[in-house]
């Protein structure tokens, strides 16, 4: 028999369900049960979704599912850069038929070019050390090391450097115990997710 799949509202739907019952005295094996889980499913739904409001639970999956298409385009990009080094272990990365590096105007119209075969918006070269610094930043890898790796004199440039969506800060915060369906919420006052603020429960 296949096993039924919950979108993530119902399963926060659920977790509801299942919380009134234990508060008015049943055990959570009973309640998971009555809505038609096991009693591991409930504790593993309540560890993955638990304090998160309908809307937050549906986002959160959606993140998930960007995640992993990035990490698919990441991938493609890995080995389409090795067809392009074609077993060359020593050199530069982009070089002419002569060996020599590219210049910069040369460099951008292979990226382009990439970027358009990959269906990724194209941006200027600048573009690509902030998104750099944004994905370690939000990947947990510590600022001082962010900053030796990129080259920057100090953490308020790699700071200005990072941008963090409203949603990215939400599903974090939800992550942490930060978000109940009482708790704080979060503000933001410019899109660099510079100046993100909790406001009490």
């Amino acid at each position: 028999m296949p096993t039924k799949r919950y979108k993530p509202e119902q399963i926060v739907n659920l977790l509801r369900k299942i919380e009134v019952e234990i508060a008015n005295g049943k055990k959570a094996a009973q309640a998971a049960r009555e809505v038609g889980i096991c009693e591991q499913t409930y504790y593993r739904w309540r560890k993955e979704f638990g304090g998160l409001k309908l809307d937050q639970a549906k986002r959160l999956k959606e993140l998930e599912k960007e995640n992993s298409r990035l990490k698919r385009l990441v991938a493609e990009l890995c080995q389409m850069l090795k067809q392009h080094l074609n077993g060359r272990g020593t050199g530069y990365l982009f070089r002419t038929r002569n060996g020599t590096p590219f210049g910069q105007e040369n460099c951008r119209r292979m990226l382009q070019s990439i970027l358009g075969r990959l269906a990724i918006p194209k941006g200027g070269l600048h573009a690509f050390r902030h998104g750099r610094v944004s994905v370690l930043q939000a990947s947990g890898v510590p600022g001082d090391l962010i900053k030796q790796w990129v080259g920057h004199s100090s953490l308020k440039t790699t700071s200005r450097y990072t941008h963090f969506t409203q949603d990215f800060a939400q599903a974090q915060a939800a992550r942490t115990g930060l978000l109940g369906l009482n708790g704080p919420q979060i503000s933001q006052k410019s899109d660099s997710g510079h100046q993100l603020q909790s406001t009490g429960a």
